[in-house]
C-alpha cells in the first residue's frame, strides 16, 4: 500500500511509541487497507481514512497506547465483518486478528462492533438509559474512549454526510457522547462535540455567537490583561513560580447561559475563564490566600455593576421607543465598569501590601 497517505499518523506513532509498535501499526494499516479495499466514505475518500483519523485522536487527544491505536485502525474491519459475514467466516477473521495483533485488540474491536449495533431514538428520556447501556457494553474502558474518539472524528467530518443524518448524529453527540466525555474528564473533547452539534442543530444561534465572540475578542484580551496585572506583579514579588491559562468559554456553554437566563449575548458575563497554576511552599500558600480574597473582591464589585447593566439590557429589550437618556446612562455605566475594574485592582493590591507590613 501507499503509506504516504497516512504519513501524519505514522509520524505521530514514531514520536510516541517504540519501533516494535511502529511496525505493528504499519502492519495494521496494510491489513485494514486490504480488507476495506473499494469501500469509501460519503465524499469518495477511502473508508480507511476515517479509522486513521480516529487513531490519531486516540493517540494525541485521548492519550491511549499501542493496542488502542491498532484497534482504532481495525475497528471498521471488525464492525463490517460482524454485520456482513457468516458466523464461521467472522470467527476465522477474529482468529486471524488475534494471531497478528493479540487478544486485547480482538476484545476492543468486538466491543466497538457491539456498540455500533445499538440504536437510539432521538428522545431525551432515553438518553440516560442509553448511556448506561453503552457503558455496560464496554467491559474494557478503552472501548468507550475509542468510541468517543470515533464520534469526534465523525462530527468533524459531518459536512460530508447526507443532510438527513446531521440532526440525529448531532443530537446523539450533544446528549449522549458529550455527557460520557464529561463524566470521564475529557472536557476538551466534550466541548468540541457540543459546539459542533450546536452548529448543526441551531446554525443561526451558533453563527451569531461566533460573530459576537470575534467582534469582542480584542476587548476581552484587554480585559484579561488588566485583570492579571496586579496578580502577576504580586506573584513576582513573592517569588512564586506560576503559569496562567485563560480561555473563552465554549460556544455551547454561552448558548446555554443565554437560553437559561433569557438574555442576549451581551447579557452573559461568564464568557472566559482564568486558571492560575502555582508552585509554592505552605508559607507562600498562606500569602496567596490574601491574594485570592483580592480577586474575590474584584468579582463582587464587578457583579454589582453587571446587575445594573443587565437591568438596562432588560429595559431596552422591552422598550418600544429609543430613549437617548437611557442609552447615555447605559454607556456611562459600561465606562464606569472599566474604570472601576482598574481602580479596584489598584486598591486591592495596595491593601494587600499594607496588611503585610
Amino acid at each position: 500500500m501507499d503509506f504516504s497517505r497516512y504519513e501524519n499518523l505514522r509520524t505521530l506513532v514514531r514520536a510516541n511509541f517504540s519501533e516494535q509498535t511502529r511496525a505493528l501499526v504499519d502492519e495494521a494499516l496494510v491489513y485494514a487497507d486490504g480488507k476495506l479495499t473499494g469501500l469509501c466514505r460519503y465524499d469518495g475518500t477511502p473508508l480507511l481514512d476515517h479509522a486513521v483519523a480516529v487513531a490519531m485522536v486516540v493517540i494525541s487527544e485521548v492519550g491511549l497506547g499501542r493496542n488502542s491505536t491498532v484497534s482504532a485502525i481495525l475497528h471498521d474491519v471488525v464492525r463490517l465483518a460482524h454485520k456482513r459475514l457468516p458466523a464461521e467466516e467472522f470467527l476465522a477473521l477474529t482468529a486471524d486478528i488475534r494471531d497478528r495483533f493479540g487478544e486485547q485488540v480482538v476484545g476492543i474491536t468486538m466491543g466497538l462492533a457491539n456498540i455500533s449495533e445499538l440504536r437510539l431514538k432521538v428522545a431525551k428520556e432515553q438518553a440516560d438509559n442509553f448511556r448506561d447501556l453503552l457503558v455496560s457494553y464496554s467491559e474494557d474502558p478503552r472501548v468507550i474512549l475509542i468510541k468517543l474518539a470515533d464520534r469526534l472524528e465523525v462530527m468533524r467530518s459531518l459536512e460530508m454526510f447526507p443532510r438527513e443524518k446531521w440532526r440525529k448524529k448531532s443530537w446523539e453527540s450533544m446528549n449522549l457522547y458529550a455527557q460520557i466525555a464529561h463524566k470521564l474528564g475529557l472536557y476538551s473533547l466534550k466541548s468540541e462535540l457540543e459546539d459542533i452539534a450546536l452548529k448543526y442543530l441551531e446554525p443561526k444561534d451558533y453563527e451569531h455567537i461566533v460573530t459576537k465572540l470575534e467582534e469582542s475578542a480584542e476587548e476581552r484580551r484587554a480585559f484579561i490583561a488588566r485583570f492579571l496585572v496586579p496578580i502577576e506583579e504580586r506573584l513576582g514579588k513573592l517569588g512564586i513560580k506560576y503559569h496562567i491559562k485563560s480561555r473563552t468559554k465554549s460556544i455551547f456553554s454561552i448558548w446555554t447561559k443565554m437560553h437559561k437566563q433569557n438574555v442576549p449575548f451581551e447579557g452573559v458575563y461568564d464568557i472566559f475563564a482564568i486558571r492560575i497554576i502555582i508552585d509554592c511552599d505552605k508559607e507562600q500558600e498562606k500569602q496567596l490566600r490574601k491574594l485570592r480574597r483580592t480577586v474575590e473582591g474584584i468579582e463582587s464589585e464587578l457583579a454589582a455593576i453587571e446587575k445594573q447593566i443587565a437591568a438596562y439590557d432588560a429595559k431596552f429589550a422591552a422598550a418600544t421607543a429609543y430613549d437617548e437618556a437611557d442609552y447615555k446612562a447605559y454607556n456611562d455605566l459600561k465606562a464606569r465598569y472599566d474604570h472601576q475594574m482598574h481602580e479596584w485592582e489598584k486598591a486591592s493590591y495596595e491593601l494587600e501590601l499594607v496588611e503585610e507590613q
